[in-house]
């Protein structure tokens, strides 16, 4: 069952909206889907976050086969595409490659969300032409990093009905790290030096530093 998410509309939700719009962009993709599971249970989901109405009919069709990139991102924590275009992809999930031509859609790519060891979700991005595979790998990382923010971030949301536990005080420094990379075009490790040196300008510790860079995104600011 693919269900409509019942987020609060607060500062949480507009940071979480930022993170897959920022996903879009640097991707290249025409849209996104966001969609959370419980634990052990990939047989209910729960449709956060779309960025328009075809993201969340490849999120149901996708659901609705029951196999492919998606089920295998959560099998396995890694990120993983298809492509129409792509023999191979045709070969090996031909219902979800087929989906995914009747709704107009070339291309998917699906990160897996939360922590890789048990992901709580996943990220469809997906393009209407496929365009070639992806992008640079030097993205691999910043994207997998705010896929991951993003579990942490509905964690708080979905605890009361799934069990979730809101991740420690290095989750909303990874968050923060994964958002500067994206904003300045760095690297994962240059985003995290570039942290603590904010952090220490200021006088603060990475951890409360991360707070003030999320915490900035909610009110639309541009804190480093």
């Amino acid at each position: 069952m693919v269900s409509a998410g019942n987020h609060d509309g607060g500062l949480r939700t507009s940071i979480i909206t930022d993170i897959v719009d920022v996903c879009v962009d640097l991707t290249g993709a025409d849209g996104a889907a966001l969609v959370l599971v419980p634990p052990g249970d990939w047989s209910v989901q729960n449709v956060a976050h779309v960025t328009d109405a075809t993201a969340a009919r490849v999120a149901r069709e996708l659901q609705a086969i029951g196999l492919g990139p998606v089920v295998d991102a959560l099998a396995d924590g890694a990120v993983h595409d298809a492509a129409v275009e792509d023999s191979l992809d045709r070969l090996r999930w031909p219902q979800v490659t087929g989906a995914l031509s009747v709704l107009g859609v070339g291309w998917l790519r699906v990160f897996p969300v939360g922590p890789r060891a048990r992901p709580s979700g996943t990220l469809q991005l997906h393009r209407r032409t496929w365009r070639g595979r992806g992008w640079s790998t030097e993205l691999d990382g910043p994207l997998g990093r705010l896929a991951h923010s993003l579990g942490i971030l509905c964690a708080t949301d979905f605890a009361a009905e799934n069990g979730a536990q809101p991740g420690p005080d290095t989750d909303v420094v990874h968050t923060a790290i994964g958002m500067m990379a994206a904003r300045h075009e760095l690297s994962v490790s240059a985003a995290s030096a570039l942290l603590r040196a904010v952090a220490d300008s200021h006088g603060r510790s990475s951890v409360a530093q991360a707070r003030v860079i999320v915490d900035s995104v909610g009110r639309r600011g541009t804190g480093t």
